[in-house]
């Protein structure tokens, strides 16, 4: 499974918008970037983080660099928006990437303007100061269909580091690099972000790598080297043995068993 990489698919680094016509199957991937796309118009499955969803004229998906998906499709035409984190507001951005990826039906009021401000993106997709703005309304504006109620509230004092996380956990993130992002000295952010999410730094990381890990596992037919290297697992040894110790079975059984 080929991950889409920023410097392959965004030209300037920050922003690629489009009108897509898709036909076909476009196999399981995951990317760097964050990717929004809504449809137009089109019929088949649109599958995220092993998901299926039915292709409808108003279907909205968020993809974070932690989600994959793939589509299967006769004709799908849809509105394409990748982009950098580096562009958003934060706070919109990351009250829906801690939440993971996002699949909507928008309600009928609401989408003329996911439809006006996609268009006015594909318009003006090389005018820095303008797409940062319309980037950002449409964000704001999907926090109302994401389960989380930061949107309404100050973010938690490490929101930063776990939006960080989400963005590089493939990478090997440390604490200190963590922290430095977020702000913080990294014993103060380690006493932070423990008392928040109820597990240390390690643990937090290991828990995100394996739960995605299990997601190809059961999603796509990546071989298990494939899974590690892509999970941000650099030790393959130890990487078999601690999946099959975490979720009881190994990659090799748990697809076997049908579960994916």
């Amino acid at each position: 499974m080929e991950r889409y990489s920023t410097e392959e698919y965004i030209l300037n680094g920050e922003l690629s918008a489009s009108l897509k016509i898709v036909k076909g199957n476009c196999p399981p991937h995951p990317h760097d970037f964050f990717e929004i796309e809504y449809v137009l118009d089109g019929s088949g499955v649109y599958n995220v983080d092993g998901v299926d969803h039915e292709i409808k004229r108003g279907m909205l998906f968020l993809m974070t660099p932690i989600s994959f998906h793939s589509l299967r499709t006769p004709e799908t035409k849809l509105y394409n928006v990748m982009f950098s984190d580096k562009i958003c507001d934060f706070d919109a951005l990351s009250a829906l990437a801690v939440k993971g990826s996002l699949a909507v039906m928008l309600k009928p009021s609401d989408a003329p303007l996911f439809e006006s401000v996609l268009e006015e993106l594909c318009k003006n997709k090389n005018n820095a100061k303008y797409y940062f703005y319309l980037l950002n309304t449409l964000l704001y504006k999907m926090t109302a269909y994401s389960d989380t109620d930061t949107a309404d509230s100050e973010p938690l004092p490490i929101a930063r580091g776990l939006f960080y996380l989400i963005s590089h956990f493939r990478e090997n993130p440390t604490l200190a690099d963590t922290a430095a992002y977020a702000g913080f000295t990294p014993t103060y952010f380690s006493s932070v972000f423990k008392r928040e999410t109820g597990m240390n730094f390690k643990e937090y990381l290991d828990n995100l790598r394996f739960k995605y890990a299990k997601k190809l596992a059961e999603s796509t037919d990546m071989t298990v080297m494939e899974i590690a290297s892509d999970s941000g697992f650099c030790d393959y040894p130890n990487f078999i043995r601690r999946f099959k110790s975490r979720f009881g079975v190994s990659v090799t059984e748990l697809r076997r068993q049908g579960r994916w």
